[in-house]
Formats: C-alpha cells, structure tokens, sequence
C-alpha cells in the first residue's frame, strides 16, 4: 500500500480545504469592567478587616459579604454606565451623562476611601501615637524644668534653725538677746525649743527630696517606655493603645507625686508658728526676732504653680479621615488605589463615549443600544446553524 501524495490545498477526496473563520476576539469593556470590579472586591475585602477591627470569623464573615455585594455593584454601574449611558451621552443626553459619571466616581471614591484607609490605617495609628509620645514627653520636659526652678527655701529654714540654736547658746550664757532685761533661761529655752521644731521639719524636708529622686527616675524609664511602645512595630495595633495608655497612667501618677508640695505647706505652717510665738512673746527683743524668721520664710514663698505647656490628650483610635489627612506620607498607594478606582474607571467610560461619538459623526448614525440579555440569547439562537440532513 502506498501513500497518497496530495497537492497543497486539498483533501483526500480531493475537494480543497477551506480555513475555518477566525474566532472574534471580545471587545476590551467587556474584559475590562468584570476584572476591574474583581480587583477592587478583592482590594477591599483585604483592606475592610483593618478598618473595622476584625477578631473573630463574624467580622471576617462580614467583610465577606460586604467586599462581595460591592464588586457586584461596582460591576453593574460601570457595565450600565458603557453599554447605556455612554451611548446616550453620544447623541447629547446630557442627564445619562451626568448619571454615568456621578455613579462612576460615586462608587469609585467609596472603594478608594475604604481601601486606602484599611491598607494605612495601623500606620497612620503608629503615627500619631509617636507623636502623642513626642508631645507627651516635651510636656513632661517642661513640667520638670518648672518643678526644679522653684526656689528650694530648705536653705532658708535650715540657716534659721541654725541662728536659733546660736542665740539659744548666747543667752543662755551671756544673754545677748535680751541683755539680762528678761527672766534668766525663758528666752533660750524658748529659741532652743523652735531651733528643734524647725530641725524636725528640716529632716521631713529631706526624706521628701529622697522621695522626689526616686520618682524622677522612675518617670524617666517611663519615658523610655513610652517612646519604645509608641515605635514597636511587632506590636497590634489596640495592643499599642492599651499598653501606651497604662503608661501614660502611671507617668500621671508619678507627676502628681513630683508635684507634692508638702515640704512648702510644712515650711509655711512653722513660718506661720513663729509669727504667732512673736506675737505672744513678752520680751521685745525676741519678738522682733522671731517676726524676721517669719518674714524671711514668708518671703521665699514665690510662685510655685507649674504654669507651661498644656498637657496633651491621648488621641482618639484613627479613622479614615484621619488617613486621608495623612495622604500625603502614603502618596504612592494612594495614586495607585485611585487610579484602579478612580482614574481607569472614568477614563474607559470616557474613550468609550469618544469613540461612539465619532461613530456619530463620521456616519450620521445613531450607535444602537446594547442588546437586553434575552435578546442577545435569542438572537445566537437564531444563528445558530440547523443540521443538515441527509
């Protein structure tokens, strides 16, 4: 048996091939618009968890159903918007016009501020928590400076005690206080008795500056603390929050006792006190000592109210508007959401009405409507070829 040879172009039994019609390719709306609603689905149902918090499997249940009733919409309004309102816009319909793009940008924007916001929201937090912490910090800097520029009148109450116990000893041996005008010992012991009321209040004085040390460096490893919890970034984001907020409590707590005045309300009591014994002492020459320790212990009294800076508040959890104030740090995933949801949408709407527009023009034609989806059943139906028999 041998093998036929055939000429180019024919088949076996000798009739000539004919090529099959090439298949036509879709037109790129119809590719386009169901592609770019997917993706925007799939953008948002990424970014929704972050933006409402989601924790158990109902949030994620949520951002499901939510994600997916938004690319069906985002799907219909851009497929209406080509196949019915572009075309109308062609012939002058100003209102389809209008409607077309409104719903565009409409849908278009809700997509862009949803998933913006859930793609930067937990940095946007980061941020502002940073420069809660920043602020915090210069407030507490400032709180200091004033709490260490009030005057210390430990010095004054201790040169005091120190020149009552010196005129206790000269009257009592030589009277030099009274000149031997007052009944012998009743002065001294009476400046030896206040020399050791204000060495008492001397020594409370002292044990509250220890105290004030040991807050001033715990506060400043809360400080510390606060600075590493507020850049953490292996930290969540409510994890952040709470650990930042129990700092910020306890930093409170510590300049409250920082701003214990007790050492000044002891010292104005015992100036007070010797005011009173001056008053009631019967030797003229004492009293008019005592008089001037009071005078000197009043006189160093000052201002001691920590007048500054206020004190900032801790920010509230961010939002999307938040976010969009923050726009212009995340600029590049901005540009790029908006032009998935906001550029690429409007502007194939746009090439589509310009392009039935001159159809238009360039025939005089009206561009028929797009067919109903029964209509388009029925008329492949109509095409299609009957079978042959034989």
């Amino acid at each position: 048996m041998t093998e036929q040879i055939l000429p180019p172009g024919a088949s076996g039994d000798g009739h000539p091939l004919t090529r099959l019609p090439r298949k036509k390719a879709r037109p790129y709306p119809e590719v386009l618009v169901p592609l770019l609603a997917a993706s925007s689905g799939i953008l948002a149902f990424l970014a929704l968890p972050a933006l409402i918090g989601a924790e158990t499997v109902f949030d994620w249940l949520k951002c499901a159903v939510l994600a997916l009733a938004a690319t069906a919409v985002a799907f219909g309004v851009n497929r209406l918007a080509l196949d019915y309102g572009a075309r109308q816009a062609a012939i002058g319909a100003s209102g389809a016009a209008a409607l077309s793009i409104g719903m565009i940008l409409f849908v278009g924007f809700a997509f862009f501020t949803a998933t913006f916001a859930g793609f930067v929201i937990d940095r946007t937090e980061q941020h502002r928590l940073e420069a809660f912490a920043t602020d915090r910090a210069a407030y507490e800097s400032d709180r200091q400076r004033r709490q260490a520029a009030q005057s210390d009148r430990a010095p004054i109450l201790r040169a005091v005690a120190e020149d009552m116990a010196q005129k206790a000893e000269c009257e009592a041996n030589a009277a030099c206080v009274t000149g031997g005008r007052a009944i012998p010992g009743t002065v001294s012991r009476l400046f030896e008795t206040e020399a050791g009321r204000a060495q008492s209040v001397l020594r409370q004085i002292e044990a509250n500056k220890a105290q004030r040390a040991t807050a001033l460096n715990e506060m400043t490893g809360l400080q510390a603390e606060a600075q590493r919890l507020a850049t953490d970034d292996d930290l969540g984001r409510a994890e952040r929050r709470r650990a930042l907020q129990e700092i910020t409590t306890r930093i409170d707590q510590t300049l409250a006792g920082l701003d214990d005045r007790s050492a000044d309300a002891l010292i104005d009591s015992y100036g007070a006190a010797l005011a009173q014994t001056a008053a009631q002492v019967s030797n003229p020459d004492a009293a008019r000592i005592f008089a001037g320790y009071a005078d000197s212990l009043g006189a160093s009294a000052g201002d001691h109210e920590p007048n500054g800076s206020v004190r900032p508040q801790f920010p509230a959890p961010a939002g999307v508007s938040d976010t969009l104030r923050e726009i212009a740090v995340f600029l590049p995933v901005a540009l790029m959401i908006g032009a998935v949801e906001l550029a690429f949408p409007i502007s194939l709407w746009l090439y589509t009405t310009f392009a039935l527009r001159a159809e238009v023009l360039r025939n005089g034609t009206t561009p028929p409507t797009a067919p109903s989806p029964s209509a388009a059943r029925s008329s492949k139906t109509s095409r299609k070829p009957k079978q042959r028999k034989e």
